[in-house]
């Protein structure tokens, strides 16, 4: 069987463990399959240099992104996968939404036309509203989406109607031990990832790492979105527009991610999972800190409201929100297990 793993964009490296997660995934449930990993990257440009900078902004201060528009560029992007034939098509992450999906409209038609099923695996959402629902269903009905395993119980409830076939299930990036074993660092450390918001007060007598989950910054973005953001720092825009003012001037005031101590960026994958795998333990507003610190036995807290912290409640007993936690490991296993049968099952109905 020939599977082609539609791939995201590592502008968020926390992606690329989603991607890689979902390929142990595959390898491990159908290990006589051939995978083919296909990036989207150049649907994420022509996404981000068709909507402009206005619609960004609006997305961020509004949650507002339902747009049913055909845009140029998208029409112009070629992507491989429409070049290859293959069985099945697994499209892995957080893709439940308009800003995600939108890019991959193009690929998916194409897909469909060519009746090459699809199945979406650690499916959700950051946001669930009913004209965020009504978009995703619309393309649940469009493209020919046969299953789909999500990665919180939300957005099981939400979509599970919507597919032949439907599993509530954990995030691809809980098997990313499977795809890669860091080496062992001697050197005592823990991590702070803060990339939305300013890291809080942090007690440890020790090295701080601070990892920098965009290392090629915001690229194809337009001039007066650089204007607002200079730089990747956090910035807080919000209905509140002294405190968005506010937070747009501290952002150019500051020297950038620069300024703060032991910044850690790098093109590689493996360099993050290194660090998250011998950090005694992590703290951070991205979910996928947090995932690898969890997955490879360490401690970690998620300091960031969001709908997506969700993907932590199937194999965490405790709230991560609430500090530091570990994850109990045969839990996990026994998790991951009933995902790779879900897997073989979502790819029988499918044929």
């Amino acid at each position: 069987m020939r599977i082609l793993l539609l791939k995201t964009w590592i502008t968020n490296i926390g992606n690329g463990f989603i991607d890689k997660g979902a390929r142990a995934l595959i390898q491990s449930t159908l290990p006589d399959s051939e995978v083919i990993e296909i990036s989207a990257y150049g649907n994420f440009a022509a996404d981000e240099k068709a909507t402009g900078t206005v619609s960004n902004i609006a997305r961020e201060v509004l949650d507002i992104d339902c747009r049913e528009k055909d845009y140029q560029e998208q029409n112009k992007a070629l992507n491989l996968s429409e070049l290859f034939k293959a069985d099945l098509a697994i499209l892995p992450g957080c893709v439940l939404t308009s800003h995600a999906l939108r890019k991959y409209d193009k690929v998916l038609q194409s897909l469909t036309n060519r009746d090459i099923p699809i199945i979406i695996v650690g499916g959700g959402g950051g946001i669930y509203t009913k004209e965020m629902q009504e978009f995703v269903r619309k393309r649940f009905k469009r493209f020919k989406i046969t299953a789909l395993l999500t990665r919180d119980k939300k957005a099981y409830e939400c979509y599970n109607d919507d597919v032949i076939y439907a599993y509530d299930g954990i995030d691809c990036a809980f098997y990313i031990d499977e795809w890669y074993q860091p080496p062992n660092i001697e050197k005592t450390f823990m991590a702070s990832t803060f990339d939305k918001v300013e890291e809080p007060p942090i007690e440890y007598n020790g090295l701080i790492v601070r990892p920098h989950h965009a290392p090629f910054g915001t690229p194809f973005q337009g001039f007066a979105k650089r204007i607002i953001r200079p730089d990747d720092r956090p910035i807080d825009l919000s209905s509140d527009i002294r405190h968005s003012i506010k937070s747009v001037a501290k952002s150019w005031l500051s020297e950038g991610y620069f300024e703060d101590e032991n910044l850690f960026i790098s093109d590689s994958i493996k360099d993050y999972l290194t660090i998250y795998s011998n950090a005694e333990k992590t703290v951070s507003d991205r979910v996928h800190a947090c995932v690898p610190s969890l997955v490879y036995g360490n401690c970690a807290y998620f300091s960031y409201e969001t709908p997506r912290a969700g993907l932590f409640d199937k194999v965490l007993g405790e709230n991560i929100s609430s500090g530091y936690n570990e994850i109990d490991q045969e839990k996990l296993r026994v998790e991951k297990r009933a995902q790779s049968e879900a897997l073989k099952e979502a790819v029988e109905v499918s044929k």
